[in-house]
């Protein structure tokens, strides 16, 4: 616990500031043509008509972001578990 209350307003600025400029290089990214272009491309592809049952698509879509969001937080958890562990061993 000493060490998470050690220089945690620096570390914590520093996180902060890093999500910061990640969202807004990212806001700033929403604007390009690039994301024009791909937004009109899932659109073109999104061809169900109004009220048009999708059937186990829909089921699908709808598990999509939160199996995108398991595996864009777990992925980068366990490599950090993974290369705390090592460093541990070679440190000692």
């Amino acid at each position: 616990m000493n060490y998470f209350t050690q220089d945690f307003a620096k570390r914590f600025t520093i996180v902060l500031m890093a999500s910061i400029a990640v969202g807004l290089l990212l806001w700033g990214l929403d604007f390009t043509d690039w994301a024009n272009d791909f937004t009109m491309e899932q659109d073109d592809h999104d061809d169900h008509g109004e009220g048009a049952a999708r059937g186990p698509e829909g089921v699908a879509d709808a598990f999509k972001p939160f199996i995108k969001l398991t595996v864009l937080m777990l992925v980068p958890a366990v490599i950090w578990t993974w290369a705390s562990k090592l460093a541990k061993r070679f440190k000692n």
